[in-house]
């Protein structure tokens, strides 16, 4: 058997095996298993690097020994030599996905990545048949085949270009550095494989220049400070992100609270509103003293929950004190049940002219002086509005009233207001809308325009204010409220003095509403105040179904929950003024479905909520 010498070329390629096998050992005693997922990769490519070395030498010494070796041996050697190649530069690339933090498709890269070597797997076994990757003369030189280039050159090139542009796609996990060591690696491999495709088979470093970039990884890629500071950023990064979850946490906390506040401000300021309203009209009436003095009562006592439920929802929103079923604790604020706070007291204004006004309702220089002043009142609740046009009235005000902002716009087009009271929300256009539009097309540029809202949470005034408003009111509201309010818009000066009062008895409600079964009597006639205005309040219930019901049915029919929110939120309230109880609840109950999206309870629901609200309507007809 004829032994070649060893020429330079295999001298080089032996040389770097004993510093592949140095740094392999090295690699495999520091790398530990539960080592992130770019450190088993690295020491998977070493390994292929440091058999593939060895494997090309052996190949290569065995091909320069010709026919001396059987054909076989040469084709098993140069097969795997093939394939080693093949997977060396594999193993690069998927190294290079790991340590990029491509996730996204790195599965799909794998899965290819496989796919496409089990290809090259059967191409290599199909070769040992037909020759068509290579073979040996019958002198044993190798012979080139249609698919030697491709095979032996074209793919592992792939896989190492491949492995590079990874780096240059994310660059935040290289430095310029190594970036720059990459890419004169990647020439270097492009460079020696024109060398070899020209030198006829002379030349053989290829293996030589992978255990160079083998190197050059280690000591760039994988140096113990460099893995550190990877550690230690990806630590930032997740602290950063553990805090800004943290955050989104809190401020969505805080908007859950503002909206519990705000729902639980409306809900319940919506019925005082009503019951300091009337009682403070039954005060100002002609009435006996025995009931002047039961409406002062019921008119304190509304008062008096009034300021305990400000307090309450003021100090929640200070100090977030909700119990862990999203209530409040009310074990701190029970002596304000004992607070005293005095009887209402009216104001006395005095005109634009200087004259000072008496409020008694039956006083001509009142009646006659004040309605020089023209109030535009705006909510969409027709009890809200009726009570307020009410109030302002027996003050002797001239007062319009429209139940959305398109119609308040109307109006203003075509009038002059010295004031107009505005409800926030409401459809077709709320409040805040409302006003921008009067603002920006200089509709009424010196009009004061006064917000009236049941979002009586502490801020919702300085966000009001924000937004444009001249002042704010809160529901519920009394006549006291209302003239103060006007005295600081319209600069009407005031002085106190007693109120007149109304009358409202049980017995004094006609048949159809004191004994109807769907109505609560003793509930209409709290929120009412009087039998005169329960009376009065019925009849606007019923006249106004056909069109309110109408509404609702629309806004269900387009699921617009927005406008379907809106209408079913009125509905509960005015449904509850009259004492209509069970309609109330229905209602609320759609109204927290449309909030949450619960299309299925609604659809389920809605059929039966507008024929309870027909039957009640109906009963409350004048016969």
């Amino acid at each position: 058997m004829k032994f070649p010498i060893l020429n330079g070329n295999l001298l080089l390629e032996l040389s770097v095996i004993p510093m592949d096998l140095i740094l392999l050992v090295f690699v495999l005693g520091t790398y530990k298993e539960d080592d992130r997922e770019s450190e088993v990769r690295f020491k998977i490519f070493a390994t292929l690097v440091t058999i593939g070395t060895i494997l090309n030498v052996v190949t290569c010494y065995v091909g320069d020994m010709g026919n001396s070796v059987p054909a076989a041996f040469r084709y098993f050697f140069h097969t795997f030599d093939c394939l080693m190649g093949a997977c060396s530069a594999m193993a690069f690339y998927l190294y290079m996905l790991v340590f990029a933090e491509i996730d996204k498709s790195k599965k799909n890269l794998v899965t290819v990545s496989y796919f496409l070597n089990m290809i090259y797997v059967l191409i290599l076994l199909i070769n040992l048949f037909t020759g068509i990757v290579f073979s040996y003369s019958p002198d044993g030189s190798p012979v080139h085949g249609l698919l030697y280039m491709p095979v032996y050159y074209g793919v592992p090139l792939l896989f190492v270009v491949a492995g590079v542009m990874a780096a240059f796609i994310k660059k935040k996990f290289f430095t310029k550095v190594q970036r720059a060591f990459l890419g004169i690696g990647l020439i270097s491999v492009l460079i020696l494989t024109f060398i070899n495709l020209n030198s006829g088979g002379d030349v053989r470093l290829f293996y030589y220049i992978g255990s160079m970039g083998m190197l050059m990884i280690f000591l760039t890629l994988e140096t113990p400070d460099y893995i550190r500071l990877i550690r230690i950023l990806k630590e930032l990064e997740t602290a950063r992100n553990d805090e800004a979850k943290a955050l989104e946490r809190v401020r969505a906390s805080d908007e859950a609270k503002s909206r519990f506040l705000t729902h639980l401000s409306h809900e319940i300021k919506t019925p005082l509103n009503s019951i300091l309203g009337f009682s403070d009209e039954i005060i100002r009436a002609d009435v006996s003293p025995d009931v002047r003095k039961n409406a002062e009562s019921v008119y304190k006592g509304a008062r008096r929950l009034n300021q305990f439920f400000s307090d309450i929802v003021n100090n929640m929103a200070e100090s977030g004190e909700l119990d862990e079923s999203g209530l409040i604790s009310l074990e701190k604020y029970t002596d304000e049940l004992g607070k005293k706070i005095a009887a209402p007291k009216r104001a006395k204004p005095v005109a634009k002219n200087g004259k000072e006004l008496h409020l008694s309702t039956d006083n001509p220089d009142w009646n006659e002086d004040h309605s020089t002043y023209r109030l535009l009142c705006v909510d969409d609740n027709e009890l809200n509005l009726e009570l307020l046009i009410r109030t302002l009235k027996s003050y002797g005000f001239t007062v319009d009233g429209a139940v959305n902002g398109a119609a308040a716009i109307e109006l203003i087009e075509s009038n002059s207001y010295d004031a107009i009271f505005m409800d926030h929300m409401m459809p077709v256009m709320d409040g805040v809308e409302t006003l921008h539009r009067i603002r920006e097309e200089r509709l009424c540029d010196n009009t004061p325009v006064i917000v009236v809202t049941a979002n009586d949470v502490k801020g919702e005034r300085e966000k009001y204010l924000n937004e444009g408003f001249d002042e704010y009111v809160p529901k519920p509201f009394s006549g006291e409220t209302l003239i103060g309010t006007l005295r600081k818009v319209l600069d009407i000066k005031v002085e106190e003095e007693p109120a007149d009062e109304k009358e409202a008895q049980l017995q004094l409600l006609p048949e159809y509403i004191r004994n109807n079964p769907l109505i609560d009597v003793k509930t209409g006639l709290k929120n009412c105040v009087s039998a005169e205005g329960f009376i009065e309040i019925a009849g606007v219930f019923s006249s106004t179904y056909n069109a309110k019901a109408e509404e609702i049915r629309g806004f269900y029919e387009k699921e617009d929950l927005k406008g379907y929110t809106v209408k079913v939120h009125a509905l509960k309230s005015s449904a509850m003024v009259i004492g209509a109880i069970e309609l109330s609840e229905m209602a609320k109950a759609l109204e927290l479905a449309a909030k949450s999206g619960n299309l299925s309870y609604i659809d389920d629901k809605n059929g039966e909520m507008l024929e309870k609200y027909r039957e009640v309507a109906v009963s409350l007809e004048k016969s």
